[in-house]
């Protein structure tokens, strides 16, 4: 059943014989309705499949940044589905199924906005990061009060931890106790900024990965 919300001339609602019409973000759409496929799938389908499912577990705890991150990308789309998009074609080599995550291009921002710069990334004991950074007075294409938000990720246990704000650039310094459930396991971490406005992010920044202790 359909309904009509603004009389004759509105948006609708529901499904009609063979289509579904709905609204998303402000956006008035109709798709065809989808059908249960009884075929049994394809070798290129499962792989197709397995990875949107392999990127989806690998990103899901990293999807609180993406908010942040890719808040100025999100016309028509989620900010989630940006930032899984990115990383989608980005983070991962390999077929199925010996899928390789390559840390290095995982993304948790992306903008035009100065990234940190001379970044040192120290770990010390009792679960504790220690990160450090140069600012330059000089340069016009940030303010200093951006927002810093770290990621640390463990894949292992499908965690991540760390903050969104709250730590400026020009603070040049922070340390962060992360949590005990990753002690032993292996961690990546990632740094990026965005304005107090929203309206510029900067590329997120790889800092290496290491075994938590």
């Amino acid at each position: 059943m359909a309904i009509l919300h603004q009389g004759l001339f509105g948006p609708i609602t529901g499904k009609i014989s063979g289509v579904v019409a709905s609204t998303w973000k402000g956006i008035n759409y109709v798709r065809e309705a989808s059908e249960k496929n009884k075929k049994p799938r394809t070798a290129a389908q499962i792989a197709v499949q397995e990875k949107f499912k392999f990127v989806h577990q690998l990103i899901k705890p990293l999807s609180p940044y993406f908010t942040a991150g890719f808040y100025h990308k999100a016309k028509y789309r989620t900010e989630y589905n940006v930032g899984y998009s990115k990383n989608y074609n980005e983070a991962l080599r390999g077929v199925y199924p010996d899928f390789v995550v390559d840390y290095e291009k995982i993304t948790i921002s992306e903008g035009r906005l100065d990234q940190l710069e001379q970044v040192v990334i120290t770990q010390m004991t009792s679960q504790t990061l220690e990160i450090s950074w140069e600012v330059d007075y000089l340069s016009r294409n940030y303010a200093y009060d951006d927002q810093l938000m770290v990621a640390i990720l463990c894949t292992e246990i499908g965690l991540a931890d760390g903050f969104i704000g709250g730590t400026m650039r020009d603070d040049a310094h922070l340390t962060f106790k992360f949590s005990s459930k990753m002690v032993g396991k292996e961690i990546a971490v990632y740094v990026g900024l965005y304005a107090l406005n929203q309206l510029q992010v900067s590329d997120s920044q790889f800092l290496g990965k290491f075994i938590a202790v």
